[in-house]
């Protein structure tokens, strides 16, 4: 499998088009922060196109959505946050934090109830391209208006067999979980989506 074109296959259906335009809040969801706090690939690679939404001015707002990765108060949110802020992206007074999630489904249903509390209706929704379209689905079901953004990160076109196999890795990861959302009930419908632009 991680020799042939069956990998881009299996992954082209999952690719969506970016949808850019101006919202009311950017959220980053977050893939993963080390005991440490320091910010895993798909995490830094998420703040770092949030931040950068947020710097050229699309949303006047910039929230980070994920919970605890030990005992209080280390949050995957506050992590990336923290990466943000220290890295003079954002000010303090423009991040929204949602610490409660641990996994996409939790992360759409807690940041719908920040966003009805902060009067905030249109978001820009930032992941990784393979992770894109069932958290999209996810926000949507939770009458979320949101537009997607993948990351910069060049996981759909693996070319290298190690590459390829760590992709094969995530597509089957992430099609058990769009199995599992579907039975349960966690997606919301939407179109045959299309390739990221």
């Amino acid at each position: 499998m991680m020799y042939t074109p069956v990998t881009h296959y299996l992954a082209r259906p999952l690719w969506m088009a970016r949808e850019l335009r101006k919202a009311d809040v950017i959220v980053v969801l977050a893939g993963g922060v080390n005991r440490n706090g320091t910010l895993q690939p798909a995490s830094l690679y998420r703040t770092i196109k949030g931040a950068q939404l947020y710097r050229q001015r699309w949303a006047p707002k910039l929230m980070f959505s994920g919970g605890l990765v030990q005992s209080p108060p280390l949050t995957e949110a506050r992590s990336l946050a923290g990466f943000a802020m220290e890295w003079g992206a954002v000010p303090a007074r423009d991040v929204l934090l949602e610490e409660r999630s641990h996994r996409t489904h939790e992360s759409a249903v807690e940041v719908a109830a920040l966003m009805r509390k902060h009067g905030l209706r249109e978001v820009l929704l930032v992941t990784s391209p393979l992770h894109l379209y069932r958290a999209v689905r996810s926000f949507r079901a939770q009458g979320v208006a949101v537009f997607p953004v993948a990351t910069d990160e060049d996981d759909l076109r693996a070319r290298r067999g190690l590459a390829r196999l760590h992709l094969a890795w995530q597509l089957l990861r992430e099609y058990a979980g769009l199995g599992y959302y579907w039975a349960r009930g966690w997606l919301a419908p939407l179109p045959s989506p299309g390739r990221i632009v």
